[in-house]
């Protein structure tokens, strides 16, 4: 298909963070968000900042690390329409664009629902919310054309 087919079909898509100091219970030093590195393939963020980065795409919020500890449960990656803490917390949203893209949000649900079970659990440390935001967002560029699902989200 032509070029220009896409480009009406595509969304913008946008990092963002939620202060992770009011998500938890105990609050911790932190320092601020990194800033945008320059686009030379897949948009990624630093991992290392105290922050519960997330995506923003055609109206949801994708993140990890998200839900209660209790009874075994494991915090998860999840799409929301709003995203963590959103009645408490503050969040920001990048300015620009981390880029474009034609996948759909049913793709995105179905790789966030299939996370864990591809990348391993969350671990605030070895596997944050950053590193999270950065796999969603190869997603969304690898995508970017041709509104292709990785195929690890639809096994």
């Amino acid at each position: 298909m032509h070029p220009l087919f896409w480009s009406c079909l595509s969304a913008p898509y946008y990092f963002g963070v939620t202060d992770a100091n009011c998500l938890t219970p105990t609050r911790v030093a932190r320092r601020a968000p990194s800033s945008r590195p320059p686009l030379s393939s897949a948009p990624r963020r630093p991992v290392g900042d105290l922050v519960q980065r997330w995506i923003y795409y055609r109206g949801h919020y994708a993140e990890c690390g998200i839900g209660p500890v209790r009874d075994g449960q494991q915090p998860r990656a999840v799409v929301n329409p709003y995203p963590a803490g959103y009645n408490r917390c503050r969040q920001q949203r990048e300015q620009l664009p981390a880029g474009f893209s034609t996948v759909s949000v049913d793709c995105l649900r179905r790789c966030v629902a299939r996370y864990h079970r591809t990348h391993g659990s969350f671990n605030v440390i070895l596997h944050s919310s950053t590193r999270c935001a950065n796999e969603f967002a190869k997603i969304l560029f690898s995508g970017a054309n041709d509104g292709s699902c990785p195929q690890w989200c639809t096994a």
